[in-house]
């Protein structure tokens, strides 16, 4: 469970994005944690999740960081190798 958060989301998906007071990390709590984990705060950034996936920004080294897709359960379903992404339910500029 996430404690001390700075700031949050709107629910979208059933999950809130949240941020960090503790690590300055970004992560997610579930409304339905029957169904859902909790996700741990351990991005850059997390925004909300729509149609099952969220993009979140992750360190990948060398003081770089990228940007790719998770679901629900916290697992990368495209790896972080962008520089910048839309959402799944936002068309790019």
């Amino acid at each position: 469970t996430i404690i001390d958060v700075e700031s949050f989301s709107e629910v979208s998906d059933g999950m809130l994005a949240v941020r960090s007071l503790v690590n300055e990390r970004s992560g997610y709590i579930s409304i339905e944690p029957d169904r859902f984990p909790d996700i741990e705060c351990q991005f850059y950034a997390a925004r909300c999740f729509h149609r099952g996936v969220a993009a979140v920004e992750q360190y990948i080294g060398h003081q770089k960081s990228r940007w790719g897709f998770i679901d629900k359960s916290g697992e990368f379903v495209i790896r972080p190798k962008y520089l910048d992404v839309c959402d799944f339910n936002d068309p790019c500029d």
